[in-house]
């Protein structure tokens, strides 16, 4: 028998659900011109679509403590969506620009609404704190929705039209983007310009043309299964609100547990199915390639003198590179100025090869070829050749290389050393909980029943504080690495780049580093998502064993998403390699992350149970990270090794070159480590029979992870430096 409820919150339910279908219904009719603006709007489009049906499931079948964290997802959704609009229309966010300053465009306007309506019911309900509480939730949460704009506005660029096709730049770009011809439209029908609100770019409109629209039978068919199912729910609610009177105690059904546990079981092999097709996915093979693009020949070659002028000048590299604006290769004569007969394309020997080809000949002159390339591995290559034509003395390379950040510089290395920082906290804060923190609390001897759940209540408290500050960070990261990125790309400054995002945009929608990136950027999103529907769960009381994992597997494919970024997605065997790398980062960040967990693990236990249960849940955590970090650097240096042996062609290059040298570095500092970790492990096997640490050993142990944790953070430094190393082989 369902959960009786009061009549008020059966038409507050019933309202919300009537919201949330026609949220629904108004996304549904914009998807159309959704798919016309490009699939990732489109896909979140569904996305919003999907979540607004499984809340009103929820908001029709749930019970009190579920229905509470069900109106709380509400409003994050109605607040999400009517904010998204207000900024879409106020500001021309990049990849939707054309929507700035459309106000009363009907379909934004009525899933504004809508969502509005959503978000206020879930206020009157309750579902949402008020007042100075209110405002002390909003806060945070507002902070870290702003850190994850960016994460998002890199999804939304990288995966939407190159900026050369935005819509409304010119009228060059309009057809396929604006509207579909109808059959008795001209071939050559005037557009006409519409300016946008408040100095926005605005919009072309054809004559003659007719906005992309769903079919008519299934506008019908979703509007009539709607109504259905607001009908359906309107008439279970009233039938619950009344079954018995509203004081009535609740209580859970007890037949109702085994199906929870059932589904809870299936949500839990959905879970692991969807992260084993993440993992085959990284497997997918790649071009095959050195690591590191370089030049290996020219023709003319480098400080060549030949006769006649040549009718082309082509580059070959020894992996395929990428050309992210006209300029970027150029032919110059010997004051510096551009060759204006020479254009620029690839895609002869797998992207390999850049050809300037001239039109006509060019007179007798030292002329210098200037280039700047992103390699396959999402490294910026730049460099000049020189040869002279028709007899003209070989003068010095003209023009002048062009300034900026380089790759091992501070810049780059800090940025890279944050984006690894934070996306291995993000999973090591998910394993550390799962793997350390629940089963110590669980099994730790000594401590009663009141105790584990005031040890349980901490670390949950401590967990969601972490992984919020985290998952701000690692979206703030990600935007560090392409304003870092963009200045090496464009040869600008930071502060350049920062001040230029047009150019931030074009690297972004167009090369292979910038697609990983916004995939990133789009993960970290979805990671914010599922854990706000964790937090709600646990907030009402159930514990969401499939969210988790799947905050685990998304920050694991973060980490995989680096691997086939870098050297591996270019070395022999790159499938491979990018899956020992991905496994290599994943073990990292458990162990390295987990470090950080433990440490402030050991200095909130005592605090958090005073007396003998804090050192008993400190043992208890001691021992279970002790075997998860054995585990963990054993896959490390397996992992590791076979890396090392996939990048050196000999053992001498471990001393005769930078990248190997760099290897050898983060060899020895594990030295330390290990000797602070046999230490540890020495301490936790000498613990009394009591299975409790004194006082004084554990501040010994919390002193020793503080020193194997900085040690471990300059291993992760010297790894940032790593990766913008040329491989030995």
């Amino acid at each position: 028998m369902s959960e009786p409820m009061t009549p008020r919150e059966a038409t507050l339910r019933t309202a919300g659900i009537a919201g949330l279908c026609g949220l629904a219904l108004v996304q549904l009719l914009a998807l159309p011109y959704a798919l016309v603006q490009g699939r990732h709007i489109a896909v979140v489009s569904g996305v919003t679509i999907v979540l607004a049906l499984r809340l009103a499931a929820a908001l029709a079948t749930a019970d009190a403590p579920r229905g509470r964290a069900a109106w709380r997802a509400v409003g994050a959704l109605g607040g999400a969506v009517t904010a998204a609009w207000v900024v879409t229309r106020a500001v021309a966010v990049p990849g939707v620009a054309e929507d700035a300053g459309r106000w009363t465009g009907g379909s934004g306007l009525a899933s504004a609404a809508f969502a509005a309506g959503v978000a206020a019911l879930a206020v009157a309900r309750g579902g949402v704190p008020r007042g100075w509480r209110g405002l002390r939730a909003a806060a945070p949460a507002a902070g870290v929705a702003l850190a994850l704009v960016p994460a998002a506005a890199l999804a939304l660029i990288a995966l939407g039209p190159p900026p050369a096709h935005h819509h409304g730049l010119s009228p060059a770009s309009i057809g396929p983007h604006a509207f579909h011809a109808t059959a008795s439209s001209a071939p050559g029908a005037a557009a006409r310009f519409r300016p946008g609100f408040g100095g926005h770019a605005g919009h072309y409109i054809y004559a003659n043309a007719t906005t992309p629209h769903l079919p008519r039978w299934i506008l019908a068919l979703a509007l009539g299964a709607a109504a259905v199912f607001v009908s359906f729910a309107r008439a279970s609610l009233r039938r619950r609100a009344v079954a018995v009177p509203a004081a009535a105690p609740v209580a859970a059904a007890p037949a109702a547990a085994p199906a929870r546990a059932r589904v809870r079981r299936r949500r839990r092999r959905r879970a692991i199915t969807l992260v084993t097709l993440c993992a085959l996915a990284l497997a997918l093979p790649v071009a095959s390639a050195s690591a590191h693009a370089t030049l290996v020949r020219s023709s003319p070659a480098a400080l060549a003198r030949i006769g006649p002028a040549p009718r082309q000048v082509t580059l070959t590299f020894s992996e395929p590179v990428q050309i992210v604006a006209p300029g970027d290769v150029a032919l110059l004569d010997h004051a510096g100025r551009p060759v204006r007969s020479a254009t620029v394309r690839t895609g002869r020997g797998g992207r390999r090869v850049v050809t300037l080809a001239l039109r006509g000949a060019i007179p007798a002159d030292s002329y210098t070829v200037r280039y700047r390339v992103i390699s396959a591995d999402a490294h910026a290559l730049g460099g000049a050749l020189t040869f002279a034509v028709g007899g003209a003395p070989l003068l010095p390379p003209a023009g002048s290389a062009a300034a900026g950040a380089s790759e091992t510089g501070p810049w780059a290395v800090d940025a890279r050393f944050t984006e690894l920082v934070a996306l291995g906290l993000l999973l090591a804060l998910t394993a550390f909980r799962g793997l350390v923190w629940g089963p110590a609390v669980a099994r730790a001897p000594g401590l009663d029943a009141r105790e584990r759940a005031t040890a349980a209540r901490a670390g949950d408290r401590r967990y969601w504080r972490a992984f919020w500050c985290v998952a701000a960070l690692a979206a703030v990261a990600e935007a560090g690495v392409l304003v870092v990125k963009a200045a090496l790309v464009f040869g600008s400054g930071v502060w350049g780049s920062l001040t230029t995002p047009a150019a931030a945009e074009r690297l972004l929608a167009s090369s292979r580093f910038g697609d990983l990136l916004g995939l990133r950027g789009g993960l970290l999103c979805a990671i914010a998502a599922l854990g706000l529907w964790q937090w709600l769960s646990e907030q009402a009381g159930a514990r969401a064993r499939g969210a988790a994992a799947g905050v685990a597997g998304l920050s694991a494919l973060t980490l995989g998403l680096i691997s086939a970024q870098g050297h591996a997605s270019q070395a022999p065997l790159p499938a491979l390699s990018v899956a020992f790398d991905a496994v290599h980062l994943g073990a990292a960040a458990i162990w390295v992350g987990g470090l950080g967990c433990l440490a402030a693990a050991l200095r909130a236990a005592p605090r958090a149970l005073p007396g003998g249960g804090g050192s008993a849940l400190a043992t208890a955590v001691l021992r279970r990270f002790s075997r998860v970090a054995f585990a963990a650097v054993a896959v490390i240096a397996a992992t590791g090794l076979a890396r090392a042996l996939g990048e050196l062609d000999a053992p001498a290059q471990l001393w005769a070159t930078p990248y190997g040298r760099s290897l050898l570095s983060k060899t020895v500092l594990m030295a330390p480590v290990a000797v602070l970790a046999l230490r540890n492990r020495r301490a936790i096997a000498a613990l009394g029979a009591g299975g409790r640490a004194r006082g004084a050993a554990l501040r010994g142990v919390w002193r020793d992870v503080r020193a194997e944790l900085a040690v471990s953070a300059m291993i992760v430094l010297v790894a940032s430096v790593l990766v913008a190393q040329v491989p030995g082989r």
